[in-house]
């Protein structure tokens, strides 16, 4: 589970059975994310919880989709973050950068890309946010949702759209 401010206010592993255990209450207000190396990435509004209440989860038939993002224009060298929001609920980086991982896959798009993502869930319309350079945020964010901050909130997105399978953001080119 995320906060509204982009920090992770819990961590719950899922044992073989499916089942998981949380201490905290949650509310409608914090995104809850299941990242798997099984089953696609899932983000939802969480539901409403009381501390240790008995929940049933299933997980969602949504279509699974697999996309590349590229950004033309780009400084040859330079990485950049990205941001997925899937039916109006953005995906935490923290948790995003997870899922790259379990995959084999990066977590920033260096220089023009591709940058690939897979096994996404699609529960609703997928967006692509296109954040600053990893080096213009600084690394004590690291565990933050940087997309939450109010630096980065109006990032410039694209929807990827039904079938695609990729999307493409358009830099002016800088002078050289």
């Amino acid at each position: 589970w995320f906060s509204p401010s982009g920090t992770e206010s819990e961590r719950a592993e899922v044992a073989p059975d499916g089942t998981f255990v949380y201490g905290g209450a949650h509310g409608p207000d914090e995104t809850m994310v299941v990242v798997s190396l099984s089953h696609p990435l899932w983000v939802a509004r969480a539901p409403g919880l009381e501390r240790h209440q008995t929940i049933t989860l299933r997980f969602p038939p949504a279509p699974v989709r697999t996309f590349e993002v590229s950004v033309s224009g780009a400084v040859e060298r330079e990485n950049r973050h990205i941001g997925i929001v899937i039916g109006g609920v953005r995906v935490p980086q923290p948790a995003l950068r997870q899922h790259q991982f379990l995959r084999g896959e990066p977590a920033l798009l260096r220089g023009n890309g591709p940058l690939r993502f897979r096994d996404l869930a699609e529960t609703g319309p997928i967006e692509v946010l296109l954040g600053p350079g990893a080096g213009e945020v600084p690394s004590r964010l690291g565990g933050i949702d940087l997309f939450a901050l109010p630096d980065y909130a109006d990032a410039p997105r694209l929807p990827l759209p039904a079938g695609a399978a990729s999307v493409t953001f358009e830099l002016e080119i800088r002078g050289r």
